[in-house]
């Protein structure tokens, strides 16, 4: 899953929504599913029609209701990652349901590749709603330490767990803060340019450990990153994708000047965009 759960402002403000962009491994597709996609995505415009059918101001206890009755029925443990990976959202508010959804994401999250890293983020996100920082922070731990991370960095799709990491609470963060800077190892020159859109939210996260890290990391880590960004560019640009490549060089900044050890006050490099929209690669 690639995107954020974010919440809405104007009509139903105060409700999170998904704005996820599926990119789906070929792999856990599986057999013919017991719940049709074609079913989830019926549940999911269902929920988007929920001002339609509530006529009363939005209050946070009638939506988890509605959205109960969207998946109620639902055989969970019968759905494949990908479909689990859309319809996850409609489990966020009724406690009930999201913990029927938490222990089936745990049996998937078994899986040491990349699909098992997918469900463990999932299984945070869902996990660590209104947990006390300590909980927060046995979740993420379990998270950190799974074997397809590095994996789901490298592939471009760890912007949920980036958006995540830059919102809980400092007490369940501090006592991952080397894993959480280890992350940056899963970024690579390797990584194709539109993978490094994903990034941004990851840099936010390095300020907010910044002080529990040893003095010049978390600045070195970002000057590493910005370089192995333009070494991307570069690739790009090299194989006719002029779009991404420009998109790319220009949130990466210019290279340090000669003799700049990456540690002092230089150019501001592969700063986080203000919006969505620019965090968006434009289409080629």
């Amino acid at each position: 899953m690639r995107g954020q759960w974010v919440r809405r402002t104007g009509a139903g403000a105060g409700r999170w929504v998904s704005i996820t962009v599926l990119v789906c491994a070929p792999g856990w597709a599986g057999t013919a599913p017991a719940v049709t996609d074609a079913e989830i995505e019926a549940r999911i415009e269902a929920m988007g029609r929920y001002d339609e059918v509530q006529s009363e101001p939005f209050s946070e206890e009638a939506f988890a209701e509605y959205l109960r009755g969207l998946v109620e029925d639902i055989p969970v443990e019968e759905l494949n990652l990908n479909q689990v990976e859309r319809i996850a959202p409609l489990y966020l508010y009724h406690p009930e349901c999201r913990e029927r959804m938490i222990v089936q994401l745990g049996a998937l999250e078994r899986e040491p590749g990349l699909g098992g890293a997918r469900a463990s983020v999932i299984r945070l996100i869902l996990g660590v709603r209104d947990a006390p920082p300590g909980r927060a922070a046995e979740a993420l731990g379990r998270t950190l330490s799974h074997k397809g991370i590095p994996r789901l960095v490298e592939s471009g799709r760890g912007s949920d767990l980036f958006s995540l990491l830059r919102v809980l609470p400092a007490e369940a963060l501090r006592p991952h803060a080397e894993k959480v800077a280890g992350l940056a190892d899963g970024f690579s020159a390797d990584m194709p340019a539109r993978a490094w859109a994903a990034s941004f939210d990851y840099l936010d996260v390095l300020d907010r450990i910044r002080e529990l890290l040893p003095a010049g990391r978390a600045d070195a880590l970002r000057l590493r990153l910005a370089a192995q960004a333009r070494q991307s560019a570069d690739r790009a640009e090299t194989e006719g994708d002029a779009v991404s490549s420009q998109w790319l060089r220009e949130r990466a900044g210019p290279a340090p000047a000669t003799g700049n050890e990456g540690l002092q006050a230089g150019p501001v490099v592969l700063q986080p965009s203000m919006g969505l929209g620019s965090r968006s690669i434009p289409a080629p």
